[in-house]
């Protein structure tokens, strides 16, 4: 599923995750996960292994018996024996690793500026520089650098914006440097 998820989240935003590493930790509560960035903690959960997630969207037809999921007052765990009751009453059942990669795409999504390195910028543009050599080579180093693009590239990725087009980012990239060399020009532009 993170493998999966990696290749997603590349076709999407244009970014490729860095590797996730899953370990134990004893200092956690049985069923319970953090999710670290860069060592920083950023998002915790509970997951049921031997249930399913049974999550409303507000048009649920009936209530369902089980234990309800911390914070969210429309998804509760439930039994296997319970998803088609669930699935008639209008809720989306969900695996306990389905979830964990729900929550580490929402993650990944939100801190997806944070994710892109000035390696993974370098490696974005070498892949760039395969397919227009001209462009690239035009722009980098001689009127940007690649911290410079991988800041407008965060301030996109900050604004949700997608990176994948980076061809016609770039160009605008080009396009912008001629009249300012503010980064907040460039990320407008």
């Amino acid at each position: 599923r993170i493998a999966s998820l990696r290749n997603q989240m590349a076709a999407e935003i244009g970014i490729v995750l860095p590797k996730v590493r899953v370990r134990d930790d004893a200092t956690l509560p049985n069923q319970a996960y953090e999710i670290r960035l860069f060592g920083d903690f950023v998002a915790q959960g509970e997951l049921r292994v031997d249930k399913l997630l049974a999550r409303g969207n507000g048009s649920t037809t009936g209530t369902l018996p089980g234990e309800p999921e911390s914070g969210d007052g429309s998804s509760v765990w439930i039994d296997a024996g319970q998803r088609e009751q669930a699935l008639i009453y209008g809720f989306k059942t969900h695996t306990a690793p389905a979830v964990l990669a729900d929550h580490l795409e929402q993650v990944a999504r939100s801190h997806a500026d944070e994710l892109l390195s000035h390696d993974a910028t370098k490696h974005l543009l070498d892949e760039l520089r395969e397919v227009a050599p001209a462009m690239i080579e035009s722009l980098i180093p001689n009127r940007l650098t690649i911290s410079d693009v991988q800041r407008v590239l965060q301030g996109l990725l900050r604004e949700a914006i997608p990176i994948r087009q980076l061809g016609i980012i770039i160009e605008a990239l080009g396009d912008a440097a001629t009249h300012s060399d503010d980064p907040d020009v460039f990320i407008e532009h």
